[in-house]
């Protein structure tokens, strides 16, 4: 299972996801791990993350009218698209307007792209198909032993740093030669 798939690493400590954004490693795995808590927590569930996929396609328009939008598109009520829309935002994968800023887009947060990125190159995989307890803690350790929770490392860019995680001195080499 690559952790990274769809990731380029460069030089510099950053990574260039597939749609050519860039962002430094320990986003990307703070953003795994957040959003693996939030699975095996059962706060985010799959259906969710589908509407995520339709934020995207969708990314433009503004709350209300995503949420006709999808209502007509799906056959659900309203109040069901903005519930799970608003869970989006709640928990920060998505930018959107409420009752006190209105009038803003809304579009994906870096946190809901790589959610999607990971979703869609692994098929669910990382995160198992089942979404099931004991597959969430197998990514979330693999998550932590892998170099994912960069954020309690010190980061260098020298290759014979013990502090760097022994997977990205690998990943860094490849992409270097």
């Amino acid at each position: 299972m690559n952790l990274m798939q769809g990731v380029e690493l460069t030089k510099q400590g950053t990574a260039k996801l597939n749609d050519g954004i860039q962002t430094s490693c320990e986003t990307i795995c703070k953003s795994l791990m957040e959003l693996v808590n939030l699975l095996a927590k059962r706060r985010l569930s799959m259906k969710q993350l589908e509407y995520l996929a339709k934020v995207k396609e969708n990314s433009g328009l503004l709350f209300y009218q995503l949420v006709n939008k999808l209502s007509g598109e799906l056959h659900v009520p309203k109040s069901t698209v903005r519930w799970n829309i608003s869970k989006l935002r709640d928990y920060g994968m998505i930018i959107a307007g409420n009752k006190n800023s209105k009038g803003i887009p809304v579009e994906l947060t870096e946190k809901g792209k790589i959610a999607l990125l990971v979703i869609k190159e692994n098929g669910l995989g990382l995160l198992g198909k089942s979404n099931c307890p004991k597959a969430l803690f197998e990514t979330k350790q693999q998550l932590q032993t892998h170099g994912g929770l960069m954020t309690e490392q010190k980061r260098s860019t020298k290759d014979d740093d013990p502090t760097r995680p022994r997977g990205l001195n690998k990943r860094m080499e490849e992409n270097e030669g």
